[in-house]
């Protein structure tokens, strides 16, 4: 996954609140033109507490409008205490009318590198009659969805974010990349006040330790 994040045929695609976003033009058209986005910013953030806000799906809710439901359906422990874990999770999202919501399953994981450096990832499941998109909806498929999260030491976090969803169905190619573009840029920018905001509350502390991220 490291490999995704270090190549350099991504190209510029435009920047927005501090966050600057590129393209990789050949995995666009791999997908049938479906884009292939990196994001990078920082945030005044530790990795650990964009980890819980992936994994917390309630916040997850909050910060992006078109969600309509976000759920954890299994969680996989490590073997000791602060180990990664993985999940599935069923997503559903609204791209506004005159579209139909599109939903899918992922499985999402994370690892720690010994500098400090988080790794998340998340792919869809996809094949087989496992999974139906729920009636009215169209299946979509996150291709990579994941973050590259490098502490630098003063309380902030570099975050490069990579996402490619085939959103299937009907949505022209150039308004389906708009849309995920701005929800990603939206996301990006909202994050670091939501986890500040629930750091007030206590509610973010709690999804640390329930997670096992607080060690």
């Amino acid at each position: 996954a490291s490999d995704v994040y270090k190549r350099q045929e991504f190209r510029e695609y435009g920047s927005k609140g501090g966050c600057r976003y590129y393209i990789h033009d050949e995995w666009t058209q791999q997908a049938g033109g479906y884009g292939l986005f990196k994001i990078e910013g920082s945030l005044q953030l530790e990795p650990q507490d964009l980890l819980a806000f992936v994994f917390d799906m309630d916040q997850v809710a909050q910060v992006d409008p078109t969600v309509v439901l976000n759920k954890v359906l299994v969680t996989y422990r490590g073997k000791a205490k602060g180990d990664p874990f993985s999940a599935v999770a069923y997503w559903a999202n609204n791209p506004g009318f005159p579209f139909y919501i599109r939903d899918g399953i992922d499985l999402t994981t994370y690892h720690k590198d010994e500098d400090g450096t988080m790794w998340q990832m998340s792919v869809s499941l996809t094949g087989g009659n496992f999974f139906q998109s729920q009636p009215g909806g169209f299946e979509a498929t996150d291709r990579i969805f994941g973050y590259k999260l490098v502490p630098q030491g003063d309380g902030t976090t570099r975050v490069t974010l990579l996402c490619q969803t085939v959103l299937g169905g009907y949505i022209p190619k150039l308004l389906s990349n708009y849309m995920v573009c701005k929800v990603l840029i939206d996301y990006m920018k909202t994050i670091e006040t939501t986890v500040q905001k629930r750091k007030e509350t206590g509610e973010h502390q709690q999804v640390l330790k329930e997670l096992e991220l607080d060690g």
